[in-house]
């Protein structure tokens, strides 16, 4: 079940009020897991860190944007006042190709949050599809290089997913590389399934499990 909160905010640039649902709880219950860490599933929302105004039609850090009020899902259905306000756009597939091309972070941290999921948008497209393999432009092998570049790999799950990003630009023995050293067992399955991946020489985004 998801569960969400509901968070009255205000624009920064316009001062338009608004309303933005916040995820207060999910889960992976048949959920499909990517090599690219993407997951995909009826109970699974990781909501979005970034915001699009009703107003305005800008982008801002949600973090960036005050909150005026946080109420329970239940409580804005039986406020009319709360219902009637705009809801702030879902930021999601391919607004973060726009939002790529505007730069719009601060931090090393922020570019590789918009980097991942311009990543995840142009996957979307192979998911799925064991026989067709991606053609990509110029423009994704440039977003890819530039996040090797961000990727921390003291972290085990950045580790990973750099090795991915090596696999996708065809970089297959760097990326087998790169997975060889010791990790916990719950990193395994995704491992063996790119590592699997990496031998075939396929650079499309694969399922786990």
């Amino acid at each position: 079940m998801t569960t969400y909160r509901v968070e009255i905010k205000r624009c920064p640039n316009c001062d338009c009020e608004y309303t933005v649902w916040a995820v207060g709880s999910c889960n992976t219950l048949d959920a499909k897991f990517y090599t690219d860490g993407f997951v995909e599933g009826p109970m699974y929302d990781e909501g979005s860190a970034l915001l699009i105004c009703p107003g305005c039609n800008r982008y801002f850090w949600r973090e960036h944007v005050p909150t005026q009020e946080s109420i329970r899902d239940y409580q804005y259905f039986s406020n009319p006042e709360r219902k009637s306000l705009p809801d702030s756009w879902p930021v999601h597939g391919r607004d973060y190709e726009d939002v790529l091309h505007q730069a719009l972070w601060k931090s090393e941290s922020q570019e590789k949050y918009i980097r991942i999921r311009v990543w995840w948008s142009f996957n979307c497209a192979y998911r799925d599809q064991a026989n067709e393999e991606s053609c990509m432009p110029p423009e994704q092998e440039a977003n890819l290089m530039r996040l090797l570049q961000l990727l921390d790999t003291n972290d085990p799950n950045e580790s990973i997913t750099k090795a991915e990003v090596l696999r996708e630009l065809g970089l297959f023995d760097e990326c087998v590389k790169q997975l060889d050293q010791p990790f916990e067992d719950r990193y395994l399955e995704a491992i063996d399934a790119i590592k699997n991946l990496a031998n075939l020489k396929n650079r499309r985004v694969g399922r786990i499990g």
